[in-house]
């Protein structure tokens, strides 16, 4: 098709360095900081299913799809990639 919409706007993408402020935490503020996230990560679904039955299963897939790619600048190279 001679219409295709190309993406022509290159978004940038920035990755943030924590080590600093992680290694300026005490060991329960770094606990803390674990098993709240990991609490966050864990309900996610719970507050998707609310919306539709069908939002957990999708949250699943792209999460699984996204973290495949290590480090994160392969993901970022795809992405520009296919986007020509």
């Amino acid at each position: 098709m001679e219409n295709d919409i190309k993406l022509t706007y290159q978004p940038k993408i920035l990755t943030l360095n924590f080590q600093v402020l992680w290694d300026q935490l005490t060991k329960t503020e770094k606990q803390l900081a674990y098993y709240l996230q990991k609490a966050c990560w864990d309900g996610a679904p719970i507050l998707l299913f609310q919306n539709s039955y069908e939002s957990p299963a999708i949250f699943i897939i792209l999460q699984t799809f996204f973290t495949s790619f290590t480090p994160f600048e392969n993901i970022k190279k795809i992405i520009f990639d296919n986007a020509k």
